[in-house]
Parts: C-alpha cells; structure tokens; sequence
C-alpha cells in the first residue's frame, strides 16, 4: 500500500515541479492523522517557493484517484495526511492469500554460494 500511495504522490509532483522528488511516507503515531502521512509539500515549499500549506492542497488536486484511498487532508504547518477505504485494507488480505508461506519473507541473511551473504 506504502508503494502505491508513493505512486500516486510522485504523480502529482511531477504536475507541479520537473525536478526528481524523494518521497517520504510514514505511518503517523495516533490514528486521528489517518494511516499514512508525508511532509512532501513542507519539502518542496523552499525550492518552489510557495506556502507549504498551498502547495499541499496542490498536490491533493493533483493526486490521481485511487480506489484505496478514502479521505486526504491537510494538517499543520502542511503535513498530507492518507486514510485508507476498506477495499486497501481487503486488498492487503489477497496479497497475503497470494504470497501463502512467503508472505513476510525476505532475503536478508540468505546463504549464497554455500556461505551466509554479509549486508553492510
């Protein structure tokens, strides 16, 4: 869900500003600021030199639509907050139904070539 709210962030940004944008998405700490948030617009505000709190209602209009997504809204200084429609909450069951045994794995300390790879 996290990978395609990105998508749809980096979607609106390319509307407002040619230049490569990193996006940072978390989970904020009490559920009243929705399940995902981002400080994209407080980060874009300086270089494009606009109110942040504008510049997010900018981005909002420019988010494409999404099935997974029931409500945006502005918060603060210009924080983007994302709640979360139950077909996104259903959508995460069917990837792990998917996934079955491997739903959660991943590659770090996999043995290579007899020997336990090193990550640094």
């Amino acid at each position: 869900m996290k990978a395609h709210l990105t998508e749809l962030l980096l979607q609106a940004a390319k509307s407002l500003t040619a230049d490569a944008v990193t996006i940072q998405l978390e989970r904020p700490k009490t559920a009243q600021h929705g399940d995902f948030s981002t400080n994209l617009a407080m980060m874009l505000a300086k270089p494009l030199r606009q109110n942040p709190r504008a510049l997010a209602q900018a981005l909002i209009d420019a988010l494409p639509a999404s099935e997974y997504v029931a409500k945006v809204e502005i918060a603060g200084a210009g924080f983007i907050n994302f709640f979360l429609s139950p077909a996104a909450r259903q959508a995460v069951v069917k990837d792990i139904q998917q996934q079955a045994g491997h739903y959660g794995h991943n590659q770090q300390g996999m043995i290579i070539k007899g020997r336990r790879a090193r990550y640094r």
